[in-house]
């Protein structure tokens, strides 16, 4: 007679996964020997169980009587039941570090019984062999080192796999328990983490809104996060994220966040943060397709506007310099050539080249003519402005190679502010009518200088009132769908403005005392290199159009549009983006 004994012993609970050792013992009794009682070892352990997960292995004798004379077949059942609360259900494992039911006591290694070659019904099971299956099914299988038995993809109170074992012997082997050690594991099955809300993530970082009295922060003064104290609940620095008092070019309903200053301690020192962490108000963006990107600012329809930042690369997307933009390029000028394409634009002295589109207006014009033939009128007029600058045709052309997939889940109608507002003053009170003329052309030193509605918001100190609606309406509101925006993007890309560069902490040059404002260099947005922004600045004495750059040091500048800086694209990720992560430079947030 032969039988197999199982026992388990419960020491420790612990939470990760539960293992069970039982040994087999087979006991074969030839003819004419003598068969003593039958005995089990029994090896402690500790079993290590998650709240969520059980397993029970009965402490029941089975028998398997076998005659070796006949060479009888013989099986018995062990039951195994799990049961879990985990969502993707549990993985139950049989396994051993050998395959073959070894002899106890013996020092011969002959005098096993092998696991079965293949899959065989009970008719065709080999002689001094074992095997294993599962009591649904009809094949005996051959035992492996580790061997899949049950899994199930939800929770379940209880669920029982019965696991049959057999073997099959003849007078060749001696007589004897044979015995294997077999650990039975109950894992719970991995559950993806669950998407949340980019908008929502963003705005529980919020500080609350900016206290200045203009209904701005004053200048662009950034003060340094502070460590808070045990006891304070409040960080009183003009770092962080916080929630803008007035509305965007969109028109929705939600609350606006903009991030602003010094948002990690690699810009700064110490610790800081409203939470004391390091990583207090995180911002970095991934997409699938190993762009990164850095959070500006959320939209008024629950959007999230983000500026291009380099790839992964090193396991960070903390890039910065060259790395952190795609390429050189001219805002415009007649000709020019980016990334091995070429594109032809309008000559740097006409002073429609600032125009992220431009008007059909000869270059080099030099007659009086109405602003309203040069940069169209304010409100719907969007028939003036029909050729692409140099910088929109470079970016649109990298967005059809590198984008087009994620167009779906972009704002279309997200707004992307050309001012072309003009005034003959840094701080003049009105601007231009549309019928005023003006002389779009020129190369002497003393033309006529003009100067563009960024520049009375974000460079002079006795103005500055950055916005985040478009003062001339849909002629200058570039958009990739006509609704609030003129719908003159082919893709929903642009480029960031310098009232939300201002937002976001990065000044004109100098502080409000006329000093250096440090903390531009340690600004989130500074990357160490000249890059491009949307916004036009002014038409100087020598005829040059300029537009607005963040410059190496991070401040705000007014350069020429012919000359060669950095492209950093931008893009509105859609209202109800769902990501993962935790927004840091090594773990960004993942658009899902």
């Amino acid at each position: 007679m032969t039988f197999l004994h199982t026992k388990v012993r419960n020491y420790k609970q612990y939470i990760i996964c539960s293992g069970f050792v039982v040994f087999i013992s087979l006991l074969l009794c030839g003819a004419f020997s003598a068969c003593g009682d039958v005995f089990a070892e029994n090896l402690d352990y500790n079993v290590s169980i998650q709240p969520s997960l059980s397993v029970i292995i009965p402490s029941n004798t089975v028998e398997l009587n076998i005659n070796p004379v006949t060479t009888q077949f013989n099986s018995a059942d062990l039951s195994v039941t799990v049961g879990t609360n985990n969502a993707t259900g549990y993985t139950l494992t049989m396994s051993s570090d050998s395959t073959e039911l070894s002899k106890a006591g013996s020092t011969d290694t002959i005098p096993t019984l092998e696991t079965l070659a293949g899959g065989y019904p009970e008719a065709d099971f080999a002689v001094n062999h074992w095997g294993y299956k599962l009591s649904t099914a009809t094949n005996y299988l051959p035992f492996a080192t580790s061997n899949e038995l049950d899994v199930t993809d939800s929770p379940t109170n209880s669920k029982t796999s019965i696991v049959n074992f057999a073997a099959k012997a003849d007078l060749s082997k001696p007589a004897g328990t044979y015995k294997l050690a077999i650990d039975f594991a109950a894992v719970a099955n991995y559950v993806p983490p669950t998407p949340f809300s980019l908008y929502n993530s963003v705005a529980a970082l919020s500080k609350g809104k900016n206290t200045d009295s203009s209904s701005h922060f004053s200048w662009t003064s950034v003060t340094t996060p502070t460590s808070t104290a045990a006891d304070s609940t409040e960080d009183t620095s003009t770092s962080g994220v916080f929630e803008w008092d007035g509305q965007d070019s969109n028109n929705g309903s939600q609350k606006i966040y903009f991030y602003r200053g010094i948002l990690e301690t690699s810009a700064g020192t110490g610790t800081y943060g409203s939470d004391g962490s390091a990583n207090a108000y995180p911002n970095y963006i991934m997409l699938a397709n190993n762009t990164c990107w850095r959070i500006v600012r959320t939209t008024s329809t629950g959007g999230v506007k983000i500026i291009y930042n380099g790839t992964w690369k090193n396991n960070t997307c903390a890039n910065t310099q060259a790395a952190a933009q795609l390429t050189g390029s001219p805002f415009n000028t007649d000709s020019a050539t980016v990334s091995d394409a070429t594109y032809n634009g309008l000559e740097h002295h006409n002073i429609h080249a600032v125009g992220y589109t431009y008007s059909s207006l000869a270059a080099g014009t030099t007659d009086t003519t109405a602003i309203s033939t040069i940069f169209g009128s304010t409100g719907n007029d969007t028939t003036t402005n029909t050729n692409s600058s140099i910088i929109k045709q470079y970016l649109e052309s990298w967005y059809h190679a590198n984008m087009t997939d994620y167009t779906s889940k972009l704002e279309g109608n997200a707004g992307y502010c050309n001012d072309r507002s003009l005034y003959t003053s840094p701080s003049g009170d009105t601007p231009l009518a549309d019928s005023t003329k003006i002389i779009p052309y020129g190369t002497t030193d003393n033309m006529t200088v003009y100067y563009f509605g960024p520049h009375l918001r974000n460079a002079n100190q006795s103005t500055f009132s950055p916005t985040l609606t478009c003062p001339r309406g849909k002629v200058d509101l570039y958009s990739y769908t006509g609704n609030t925006g003129n719908g003159q993007l082919t893709y929903p890309v642009a480029l960031l403005t310098a009232d939300e560069v201002s937002l976001a902490g990065n000044g004109y040059g100098y502080d409000n005392d006329n000093s250096y404002n440090a903390y531009n260099a340690k600004s989130y947005l500074n990357s160490g290199s000249v890059f491009w922004l949307l916004s036009p600045d002014s038409r100087d004495s020598y005829g040059y159009a300029r537009g607005f750059v963040v410059v190496s040091s991070g401040y705000l500048l007014y350069l020429s549009v012919n000359s060669i800086f950095g492209v950093r694209p931008v893009i509105s990720l859609s209202s109800g983006t769902q990501v993962l992560g935790s927004g840091t430079a090594t773990d960004p947030w993942v658009v899902q």
